[in-house]
């Protein structure tokens, strides 16, 4: 499972979450070719690949063959980098909704339409009807604080953000608990703290390289996990599981940094 997921990385992925990491400042090409070696991705791919973020403005040169994160991922990165804090983000719920609408801004761009529809389900809505989106109103951000947080990471600004405390008929309001794979979420959340538990017990017993490729897989797919994940209240799905998460892949990203850091200063 774990090769499978090796050799799955792709260039993008692999360099984003390399300049992901909270303590990265900078990196060499000559950095981001070797990390790439671990991956089987070659060094002509990988410098197409640095041409491309420059290009999108998510990397930026600073000086030749030294780059960082470019201005049009500081604000993506710091939403992905906020998984840390995850079981801090909601608060107790009363029962109203939140609702963003979107139905009148249209579908024909679809790079906008993707990018809105990242930002939403960054935040755990979900689409109940064609530009209808709803999540509980359970987060700790006000309405205009969550309406920044989701026009910086990509919704348009043009979309309408609510608060609902009643639906009619009621019985419609009812069903909107149903929209969120509790069953799937709950077993995700299973299936990420066993592998990270298992692979930290492998990561000292393998060479530098092989615990810094496995760390990064397996680390991904957790932050990955998290980011995504809808934050729902109690009274919807069982947040201990969540917690627990969050709380042991803090403890796995302490340990592969160290081998990351160790991979990529070691001599090139």
């Amino acid at each position: 499972m774990l090769q499978k997921n090796v050799k799955s990385i792709s260039p993008r992925r692999l360099l984003m979450s390399l300049f992901n990491a909270p303590e990265t400042s900078t990196l060499t090409i000559g950095q981001l070719i070797k990390a790439g070696e671990l991956f089987e991705i070659e060094a002509t791919t990988i410098r197409m690949s640095v041409s491309r973020l420059i290009k999108d403005g998510l990397i930026a040169s600073i000086k030749r063959g030294v780059y960082q994160t470019g201005k049009n991922a500081e604000k993506l990165n710091s939403e992905i980098r906020s998984w840390r804090t995850a079981s801090k983000k909601t608060k107790h719920w009363n029962g109203d909704w939140l609702m963003a609408l979107t139905g009148h801004l249209g579908r024909t761009n679809k790079t906008r339409l993707q990018s809105m529809i990242r930002a939403l389900q960054m935040y755990g809505f979900v689409e109940i009807e064609v530009g209808v989106w709803i999540r509980p109103a359970n987060l700790r951000q006000n309405l205009n604080q969550l309406n920044s947080s989701l026009v910086d990471i990509g919704l348009d600004s043009r979309a309408y953000l609510v608060n609902v405390s009643q639906v009619a008929p009621v019985e419609r309001q009812e069903k909107w608990h149903s929209n969120w794979p509790v069953a799937e979420l709950t077993s995700g959340y299973e299936e990420i703290i066993n592998r990270l538990e298992i692979s930290l017990s492998r990561l000292k017993n393998m060479s530098s390289q092989d615990a810094a490729r496995e760390s990064l897989v397996v680390g991904e797919s957790a932050i990955r996990l998290i980011n995504l994940d809808p934050l729902l209240p109690k009274e919807i799905i069982d947040t201990a599981q969540f917690r627990k998460l969050v709380r042991t892949m803090i403890a796995y990203d302490k340990v592969g940094h160290i081998y990351w850091q160790t991979f990529l200063s070691s001599e090139l």
